[in-house]
């Protein structure tokens, strides 16, 4: 599903089909991203929880996030929280959030 938004849109897959394997994933989330030439990226892969994180950066700001989860146990950011950070000036400590993954436990 496509949702619109303020500052670009949102997507939301769900029971679309199995997440590629661990070594193709980064090149489907780029993809997915399409981030422009020169984008800076900050990503988090967590195979063992089935967590990934990719983000998009162009001139300081945030250009295209991505969230995946497999099952349950880690849950993704809300879509609203990533939703108000597309297009603002981050840094790493702005990323901080939304990139770490929390215990499980």
């Amino acid at each position: 599903m496509r949702i619109p938004l303020i500052q670009g849109q949102a997507l939301v897959i769900r029971g679309w089909e199995p997440l590629p394997e661990a070594a193709d994933l980064l090149s489907w989330a780029n993809r997915v991203l399409n981030a422009p030439k020169g984008a800076q990226r900050r990503d988090m892969c967590d195979d063992g929880r089935g967590a990934y994180r990719f983000t998009s950066i162009v001139g300081g700001r945030l250009d295209a996030c991505l969230f995946l989860a497999r099952g349950t146990i880690e849950p993704i950011p809300e879509r609203d929280a990533a939703a108000a950070m597309l297009g603002k000036i981050v840094d790493d400590a702005g990323l901080a959030a939304p990139l770490t993954l929390g215990d499980v436990g």
